[in-house]
């Protein structure tokens, strides 16, 4: 089902001649064996590959449950969150909030998706990278809307709405994670948490300009 999805996301997007793709992960889920699921992240990867496109994602919980972050983009060739892309106008900041409330990253097949935190450097980082003229996006797999359920939202997520809002140049904030979506204006800043492809007979993608 989300296989044909987005065959058909990508279809718009390369008639709408988008200059990137980005994912806010859980590309997998754990069904099977690491084999089997690393066969299917490498077919995701071929489609997407053959738009030649860049592509960027963070990291779903499903994805760093069964996968190490090294061995995720060994599989994919995707470029991996924390990192940005951008051009003479714009920057968009991808988040990786696979970490412990202490800070740790998740520990391997680590499955409590209901603690998730940015850490304190990773913290800093996105303050860094909020100072430039330049209009910014954030997105993160996980929630910062404290209008989701709170099991799908980082425990310091009061701290990372405060660096955006503080900012003044963030135009968008994307989320993933809750499957059913969302969508919310806090700070003046939009907070759109996308649906899950893997939800429902009706697509869920997007297009945006920043």
């Amino acid at each position: 089902l989300s296989l044909d999805k987005l065959k058909e996301a990508l279809a718009v997007f390369q008639k709408e001649q988008v200059d990137a793709l980005v994912c806010l992960g859980d590309w997998i889920s754990i069904w099977d064996t690491r084999e089997v699921m690393a066969q299917r992240l490498r077919e995701l990867a071929q489609l997407l590959h053959q738009t030649g496109l860049p592509v960027y994602t963070c990291m779903g919980n499903h994805d760093a449950e069964t996968f190490f972050r090294e061995e995720f983009a060994a599989l994919t060739g995707f470029t991996l969150a924390p990192c940005i892309l951008e051009d003479a106008e714009s920057r968009v900041i991808l988040l990786d909030a696979n970490y412990l409330r202490d800070g740790f990253p998740w520990p391997p097949h680590f499955e409590d998706w209901t603690q998730t935190a940015l850490p304190q450097e990773e913290l800093l980082w996105l303050k860094e990278q909020l100072q430039t003229p330049k209009r910014c996006l954030v997105a993160l797999h996980q929630n910062l809307d404290p209008g989701i359920s709170p099991e799908h939202v980082l425990e310091n997520a009061a701290d990372v709405r405060r660096v955006i809002a503080e900012a003044g140049n963030v135009r968008l904030v994307l989320q993933g994670h809750y499957h059913f979506g969302h969508e919310a204006v806090l700070d003046g800043i939009p907070y759109h948490t996308l649906t899950a492809m893997c939800e429902g007979e009706e697509n869920a993608f997007r297009v945006y300009t920043l």
